[in-house]
């Protein structure tokens, strides 16, 4: 399994220190591991799991990458948003479907190379953590992908694009995890027929993973957009 994805940082991965080489063959060598928190500030550690089922609109997914996003670091460091311990840690997941449960309308099947967005924020449950090699992620956050996209490099798209149109869409405020509310703007879809409006959009981060998939989500929404971004990130900005 690959760790990787434009969400990641270098103080990231030295903060989640548990991942070592031999810790990575323990990952691929059993079909029952996952990588827990067993308080704030301490190393992750890798064990065995019990193997989830997929309930009603969800799939369970046999992971081939996973993202590490800064999101991870803050978590471990001061336990914000665990819900519970041990913790399972992250939220974008790329792999194969191996278990499909019902109410998914027919979309995915066993075998099914997709990515998904795994909602353990939300839930607090650790088979929703994408830090296992198996994960249970809902079928509505989920989308096939292409063959001619690698895993590592569609593992970008899950948890910045629902974040990016959650931000920008939402007409009325939710909860993007216990105590924190969703921002709503309530600006209008996406669209391949978007109609220019007079709106201006700033996106601090332009480059991040966020960050670019929210400036190609409000420029399809009729937004003119101006992207904050580091010189060296300054043609990814304006693609």
């Amino acid at each position: 399994m690959a760790i990787g994805g434009i969400n990641e940082r270098t103080e990231c991965q030295s903060a989640l220190k548990s991942y070592s080489s031999s810790h990575m063959a323990k990952l691929t060598s059993s079909v029952l591991t996952l990588t827990k928190l067993s308080n704030q500030d301490t190393p992750l550690e890798v064990g065995e799991a019990p193997m989830p089922t997929a309930g009603p609109n969800k799939l369970v997914v046999r992971n081939a990458a996973i993202a590490i996003n800064p999101l991870g670091c803050h978590m471990q460091k001061s336990g914000v948003f665990i819900q519970q311990w041990p913790a399972i840690f992250g939220c974008d997941v790329a792999g194969e479907v191996h278990e499909v449960g019902t109410e998914t309308l027919g979309r995915f099947k066993k075998g099914d190379r997709i990515i998904g967005h795994a909602i353990n924020l939300v839930s607090g449950r650790p088979r929703d953590a994408a830090f296992a090699l198996y994960s249970v992620v809902p079928a509505d956050k989920a989308a096939i992908l292409p063959d001619a996209i690698s895993f590592t490099d569609g593992l970008v798209v899950p948890f910045a694009l629902e974040a990016s149109v959650c931000a920008l869409s939402l007409k009325q405020p939710g909860i993007a995890t216990p105590g924190v509310a969703t921002p709503t703007l309530g600006l209008p879809y996406p669209s391949l027929d978007s109609v220019a409006t007079s709106k201006i959009l700033i996106v601090y981060g332009g480059s991040s993973s966020v960050g670019s998939m929210t400036t190609q989500l409000a420029t399809a929404a009729g937004l003119k957009v101006i992207s904050i971004a580091s010189g060296r990130n300054f043609d990814l900005s304006k693609t």
